[in-house]
């Protein structure tokens, strides 16, 4: 095919076409990924903002139902409201160490990988 210069055009491939359509549709998967983690986060960011601050970086709120930490850099312990004394020893260590093993931060980068190849 020649354009308007007389000059041939180059020809768009199957794989040109359908290639850049697949990207796009990859990249918009990617975004999903990291706007939906984010949103995420900060909505039980937002749920946990009131809890109440029990000892150094363990906190106790009535507004969840499982323990779990939160953050990367200074991870905190999030607990129920009701655990017992016992009880609530062993999910503290249990809980330190996932701190102490990185599991917050080895989250973040499963996540980033998952988004990327979805």
């Amino acid at each position: 095919m020649r354009d308007d210069n007389g000059s041939i055009a180059p020809v768009q491939t199957f794989t040109d076409v359908y290639g850049e359509l697949a990207a796009r549709i990859w990249l918009g998967g990617v975004i999903v990924f990291w706007v939906y983690g984010a949103v995420t986060y900060f909505l039980l960011k937002r749920r946990v903002s009131t809890a109440t601050i029990i000892e150094d970086n363990i906190f106790e709120t009535d507004r969840i139902t499982v323990p779990f930490i939160m953050g990367f850099l200074r991870p905190q312990i999030f607990l129920p409201l009701g655990l017992s004394g016992e009880e609530r020893k062993y999910v503290v260590c249990h809980e330190k160490m996932h701190i102490h093993w990185g599991d917050n931060v080895i989250k973040l980068i499963v996540y980033a990988a998952m988004s990327v190849h979805w």
